[in-house]
């Protein structure tokens, strides 16, 4: 099978993709539902790369296999955690149709790279092939 290697745009921070929103029923009754919601940079974010990784690899599909997921970073000029940014992108590569499920990622690396202006990472997706046990011993 093969593998998918792209450059993304620096997502958002999870500080700037969730919040949280308290939704009420009715104004006569207590009961209000809480949770949290993408912001519109984040939904923007998530949709724009879907599609971009939907267009750009439309014939290539993971179905249900697992896969590892390779980052280069080219970190921003801040002191932010790079692993924070990671989950809206498995949710825009699930929403774009190369996998079908974010959990089938189960091997992710983050490597570190040199500072660019503006900052990208660099994205392999690849299908995940188990560890042979005599190496591990």
């Amino acid at each position: 099978m093969k593998s998918v290697l792209i450059t993304i745009p620096y997502p958002p921070s999870v500080n700037k993709t969730y919040f949280n929103r308290t939704i009420t029923r009715d104004q006569n009754t207590p009961n209000k539902l809480s949770g949290r919601g993408l912001t519109k940079e984040a939904k923007a974010y998530k949709v724009n790369l879907s599609f971009l990784l939907h267009f750009q690899f439309h014939n290539l599909k993971f179905g249900d296999h697992p896969v590892k997921v390779t980052i280069q970073d080219n970190p921003l000029n801040d002191r932010r955690d790079n692993h924070n940014c990671e989950k809206i992108v498995f949710d825009a590569i699930q929403l774009s149709g190369l996998i079908d499920n974010d959990k089938q990622i189960i091997a992710h690396e983050m490597i570190p790279g040199t500072f660019k202006n503006p900052p990208t990472w660099t994205i392999k997706i690849e299908p995940y092939l188990k560890p042979r046990e005599d190496v591990l011993s």
